[in-house]
């Protein structure tokens, strides 16, 4: 939220954003690049969201799908548990 207040107050100028970032918190922390401001505000108009969607698969533990996944790597020694486990 510091970033994009930062964006906002320099009136989206992504060069007057960082070194506005800069003054407030470069000791205390790295400062981004100016094209850093940009794609914080791409990423917000696409999703909502200051961070991409990464798209990743929710996994599962339950007892019985371990079973499942070490049943078929018994199976098939030489398959990647990777492979294995997305069935």
């Amino acid at each position: 939220m510091d970033m994009w207040s930062c964006f906002i107050e320099s009136g989206k100028n992504k060069r007057k954003a960082a070194l506005l970032y800069s003054q407030r918190f470069g000791l205390e922390r790295q400062v981004p690049s100016s094209s850093i401001f940009i794609r914080l505000e791409k990423n917000l108009k696409a999703t909502g969201s200051f961070n991409k969607n990464k798209n990743r698969k929710c996994t599962k533990t339950t007892e019985e799908y371990s079973q499942i996944v070490l049943k078929n790597l018994e199976e098939n020694p030489n398959t990647s548990l990777r492979i294995v486990s997305s069935k």
